[in-house]
């Protein structure tokens, strides 16, 4: 009798495939000769016969990949799914022609995670996966969704997976896909298509295992930060933040200026709303020129005013045009019919850069930036705002149109 695991194209000997069954290969479940276990034990033998259910995670053009840990994700379909990924990544690579890749036969992957405690663990899963593809993974370790971003601008990989929850409830978590140009890479189409093999195992690309490679790339997306915390003068900020590390962040580069800081005890619900204390009491309380609230995956962000009051997507985008009066402003442009909320962020992006439109938003907090790097980075945009307003002594509600 010949072997063959599912998903490889060689034959194997029966050894093979009852060491194969006792690690617990994932490819054993959907194996047509599982049920030949040999004198393997019994626990074994039951593990063997049981095949993997149905993978209720949730596909979004916009975040990637989502579902509830343990219930939804564990390592095993984590890795599954990225297998489907990658093969879709190479096959796109190869249609293409692309010389990055093409020309060595490897695919470069760059891999990261956010500070969840379950991303730790299905990092594990995706790196798995992607050892098995032969190609080269560049590890940047747990960094926030921005300093990802800037690590895919600064290592160009073919594709770029995260893994994050994004701004679902604790319990979940997923993986966000993200193309060599930093835009997102599922498509409504590859969606699809993901959808419909998920449930299957892939080819494997390479019977080697894949090089690995860890890379530092905090320290220079921190520098990179720093350049555009300059030139601003003394403020008095509140900010409502959920993640330490962001915070930790943007003191050490508010450390550079004359800045002082009040943080806002509490969190920030599914919801997206502060649970505790609310930022515009703490703002009029400490009389405080200006609030921030920053997003778990330190993308998104609302500003207030000296007087609590929110500024609208609008009036941030005015006054960020104003540090550069000789572009034209975004808002003279037709923000509701040229820019509509129903685009994904793809689109957005690519409609950004067909118009050369120095700054956009969805209006759900979200401002990217078309020269920069990252695109998208709340402490980015913090600092661009206090940039502006540090060109005049007026405070922000005398700047802006709520």
């Amino acid at each position: 009798m010949t072997y063959c695991c599912p998903g490889e194209q060689q034959g194997i000997a029966r050894a093979v495939h009852l060491a194969r069954l006792a690690a617990g290969h994932l490819a054993c479940r959907d194996c047509l000769h599982r049920h030949d276990t040999g004198s393997l034990p019994r626990h074994i033998v039951s593990r063997s016969r049981q095949r993997d259910g149905n993978i209720d995670f949730v596909l979004d053009s916009d975040e990637g990949l989502r579902g509830v840990y343990v219930n939804e994700l564990t390592r095993e379909r984590m890795a599954r799914f990225t297998a489907h990924v990658i093969d879709m990544a190479h096959a796109d690579l190869l249609k293409a022609d692309d010389a990055r890749s093409t020309s060595t036969g490897l695919i470069r992957v760059a891999v990261g995670f956010d500070f969840r405690a379950s991303s730790a663990d299905l990092i594990v899963g995706v790196v798995n996966a992607l050892r098995q593809t032969g190609g080269q993974i560049l590890d940047v370790g747990p960094v926030s969704r921005p300093a990802f971003d800037f690590a895919i601008q600064q290592l160009r990989p073919d594709i770029g997976l995260y893994v994050t929850g994004g701004l679902r409830p604790a319990a979940w978590n997923g993986l966000d896909l993200i193309d060599h140009a930093g835009l997102p890479w599922l498509t409504s189409d590859r969606q699809e298509q993901l959808t419909q093999t998920a449930r299957h195992l892939p080819a494997r690309l390479s019977r080697r295992s894949g090089r690995y490679e860890f890379v530092e790339i905090l320290p220079d997306y921190r520098d990179r930060l720093s350049r555009q915390f300059h030139a601003i003068r003394p403020f008095r900020l509140g900010i409502a933040c959920p993640s330490p590390e962001l915070r930790s962040t943007l003191k050490q580069m508010l450390g550079q200026t004359q800045c002082s800081l009040a943080e806002l005890p509490g969190r920030m619900t599914a919801a997206g709303e502060w649970r505790g204390r609310a930022l515009t009491d703490l703002i009029c309380d400490r009389h405080l020129d200006l609030g921030v609230e920053i997003a778990e995956d330190g993308r998104g962000c609302r500003i207030f005013d000296e007087t609590g009051r929110q500024l609208t997507a609008q009036a941030v985008l005015k006054l960020l045009n104003s540090v550069e009066p000789d572009q034209d402003s975004f808002l003279s442009q037709s923000f509701t019919s040229e820019t509509p909320e129903a685009l994904t962020e793809r689109d957005l992006r690519l409609w950004q850069q067909h118009s050369r439109q120095s700054c956009v938003t969805n209006q759900t907090g979200r401002y990217w930036f078309l020269e920069e790097s990252p695109a998208c980075d709340a402490l980015q945009t913090l600092a661009r705002v206090l940039e502006a307003l540090s060109l005049t002594d007026r405070p922000a509600s005398a700047l802006c149109l709520h």
